[in-house]
C-alpha cells in the first residue's frame, strides 16, 4: 500500500510539472496527451486497488489536476 501512495504522489508531481510547462507553453502537446491518458488509466487502476485508504480530498485534488492539464492541452 505504500508503495502504491508514493507512486500516487510520483504522478501528482509529474501532473503538477506537465501543468506547469504547459501553461508557459514549453511542452509538447502531444506528449502531454499521451501522458494524462497513461496517468488517468494508472489512476483508475490505483483507485480500484486503494481506494479505501485514501483521503478522498487526495483523490478529488489528483482528478482536478487532470482535468486541468487536459483543459490546457485543449487549448493548445
Amino acid at each position: 500500500m505504500k508503495e502504491e501512495l508514493s507512486s500516487l504522489m510520483k504522478s501528482e508531481t509529474l501532473l503538477n510539472e506537465m501543468s506547469d510547462t504547459l501553461k508557459n507553453g514549453t511542452c509538447n502537446a502531444n506528449k502531454a496527451t499521451i501522458f494524462v491518458e497513461k496517468e488517468s488509466f494508472f489512476y483508475r487502476a490505483w483507485k480500484e486497488n486503494a481506494y479505501h485508504s485514501v483521503v478522498p480530498e487526495k483523490e478529488k485534488e489528483f482528478m482536478s489536476n487532470i482535468k486541468r492539464i487536459i483543459k490546457l492541452l485543449k487549448k493548445t
